[in-house]
C-alpha cells in the first residue's frame, strides 16, 4: 500500500494485486438500485441517493466488523439550496466507504 498526500488529503493507492467484486452480498449495507437518504455524513450533503454500485474490495483496506471491505457509489438527487450547497444536476460519487455510508443512511422504518 503506497500513501501519498496531497494539499492535506490522503491517498491510498494499492500496487499490488486487488480483485473487486461487484455486488457482492452484504446485508448491512443498501443495494444496487435503491434510492436511499443520507442525514450526517461527513461528506455528503442531507438528501436523496441512488446507489449506483456496491462493491467489495480483497484485499481489505478499510474494515467494517466484519473485515470486509465494501464501496459504495452514489449519484445524489437534484439538490435545491444556497450557494455552495445547491447543485443544479445530479452528480456521482464513487466507491465511498461503506461504513461512513451505513451510519448516515436513514432507514426506513419497517
Amino acid at each position: 500500500m503506497i500513501i501519498r498526500k496531497i494539499n492535506d488529503m490522503e491517498y491510498a493507492l494499492n500496487e499490488k494485486w486487488l480483485r473487486i467484486a461487484q455486488n457482492p452480498v452484504a446485508e448491512k449495507y443498501p443495494k444496487t438500485g435503491e434510492m436511499i437518504e443520507l442525514k450526517n455524513h461527513n461528506l455528503l450533503l442531507d438528501g436523496e441517493y441512488l446507489v449506483s454500485m456496491v462493491e467489495e474490495f480483497e484485499p481489505p483496506y478499510s474494515k467494517d466488523e466484519d473485515g470486509r471491505d465494501i464501496r459504495i457509489s452514489l449519484v445524489s438527487k437534484f439538490m435545491e439550496g444556497p450557494y455552495p450547497k445547491a447543485r443544479p444536476n445530479s452528480e456521482g460519487f464513487g466507491a465511498l466507504n461503506g461504513v461512513n455510508i451505513r451510519k448516515a443512511w436513514k432507514k426506513e422504518k419497517k
